[in-house]
């Protein structure tokens, strides 16, 4: 199904900018703007947080990236698709502790 191919791709996507070296990161940033993967990553995570039941494991996914990316300089971009404000709401929404530490 659709959502486990999701999964499986932004579980990769985490485990890739989590690993990825700190001078390789504002290269990586820009292939990340160009294929629009941060404004993906904030849609995906406006949908997850409008379920009536959310998917902790994603949404710390998503963060998880978001954070990454963040790190290399990337938080100028995520800020213009509206992901401080997602973030926000993600705190809001999700008290759990592991999902806290990104917000």
């Amino acid at each position: 199904p659709r959502l486990d191919l999701q999964r499986e791709a932004l579980l990769d996507l985490t485990k890739l900018l989590a690993e990825v070296d700190e001078r390789a990161g504002p290269e990586l940033l820009r292939v990340c703007e160009k294929e629009a993967i941060i404004l993906r990553l904030v849609n995906m995570l406006r949908q997850y947080l409008a379920q009536p039941s959310v998917d902790t494991y994603l949404v710390n996914l998503v963060l998880s990236s978001l954070t990454n990316l963040a790190f290399f300089g990337g938080i100028n971009a995520i800020h213009a698709h509206g992901g401080l404000d997602v973030v926000i709401d993600t705190a809001k929404r999700v008290p759990r502790p592991a999902t806290q530490q990104y917000c």
